[in-house]
């Protein structure tokens, strides 16, 4: 929905400041305190700024408005920005981390496709012993943070656990479902000799517990899991019906004898037809033979009618939202639902 754009001179407040309407077309807005000062002595000179002489920001009188330049800072200053420290570089306003220029000073520009990081984590430490490349060499080791080593073995930034790497060099790929783990219990000793294969994957047929309490079975590889109660009924009865679910009876989730499962509708299913009221609106949805939810006097109007055009809307000619006789729906343009509601809006309706 559009609404009407406010006309030039018309006044706004944001971020406590009151702004002015200046144009239409692009839609621009100034400071009131600027647009008055330029009235009078003109454009506003580039550095500076108009301020309040009496720090009353809501006082525009010509006399309690004074031009002053701006607190430029110099090349050299630093600032905190994003938790990061920026120092001023060049002018007019071209300002670049700290930490980038103190590596560039000691190794010369940062290659392309790489970043500076900390090793310590800590922004603020900006020394060079604390500095490195985000990006390194292939071939390259770190320490992650669940405590394996892992090995740079492609760029731009691909990783792999060391003691997968040193297991397949020799062995092949790891089988699906199964892991590496280390026999004395060392993640740091990744000699070949302490490494070891384990399945630690489910068989199927294996049976877990949800979160809600019902019994999971694993039925296909190499993770397809289904309710044990659905498997059951299914195996007796054939494929449970669209919209309905199975219950037990006497609610145990652990009886799975197939006299206590039953079969309901599921808390989704909705007869089409079935009328419930809209929130705070008052307005009442139908469900269609689509299976959406549509305003039940939109309903009646286009089987009365046909389709409802675009741009149009359908409402109530005596403001009852209950009333659903068809001489009491009418159909009305949005621009006109906005004009309106505009009007209203102005006498406090």
């Amino acid at each position: 929905m559009r609404y009407p754009r406010l006309p030039i001179g018309s006044e706004k407040i944001s971020n406590n400041h009151v702004y002015i309407k200046v144009s239409l077309q692009p839609n621009l807005w100034k400071p009131k305190q600027r647009f008055i000062w330029e009235e009078a002595h003109g454009p506003i000179p580039e550095g500076h700024k108009v301020n309040f002489v009496d720090g009353n920001i809501r006082n525009f009188d010509l006399s309690n408005l004074a031009l002053r330049k701006c607190c430029t800072p110099v090349v050299g200053a630093e600032r905190l920005k994003d938790r990061c420290v920026y120092v001023k570089a060049a002018e007019p306003d071209v300002w670049r981390r700290k930490h980038h220029l103190i590596w560039e000073e000691a190794h010369g520009p940062i290659p392309e496709g790489h970043r500076i990081y900390f090793k310590d984590g800590n922004k603020m430490n900006i020394v060079l012993s604390n500095l490195a490349l985000k990006f390194p060499p292939v071939g390259t080791e770190k320490i992650r943070s669940n405590k394996y080593i892992y090995v740079k073995v492609a760029e731009p930034d691909v990783w792999r656990a060391k003691h997968h790497l040193i297991w397949e060099e020799a062995h092949g790929p790891i089988p699906e479902g199964d892991r590496i783990y280390f026999i004395d219990g060392n993640i740091r000793n990744c000699d070949l000799s302490n490494l070891a294969l384990k399945n630690f994957s489910l068989k199927v047929g294996a049976e877990t517990i949800s979160r809600k309490g019902f019994i999971l079975v694993k039925v296909a590889k190499p993770d397809v899991w289904r309710y044990k109660h659905h498997i059951i009924w299914e195996a007796a009865n054939g494929p449970i019906p669209e919209g309905q679910k199975v219950c037990f009876a006497d609610k145990d989730k652990r009886n799975f004898a197939l006299k206590n499962l039953v079969l309901k509708r599921g808390p989704s299913y909705v007869p089409e037809g079935t009328e419930r009221k809209y929130g705070y609106y008052d307005g009442i949805l139908v469900k269609t033979e689509s299976g959406r939810w549509r305003s039940k006097h939109c309903v009646l109007w286009e089987e009365a009618y046909g389709k409802i055009p675009n741009g149009k809307v359908v409402v109530f000619a005596d403001g009852d939202k209950n009333n659903f006789n068809r001489e009491n729906l009418v159909l009305v343009s949005k621009k006109d639902i906005m004009y309106l509601s505009s009007l209203l809006s102005k006498i406090n309706i």
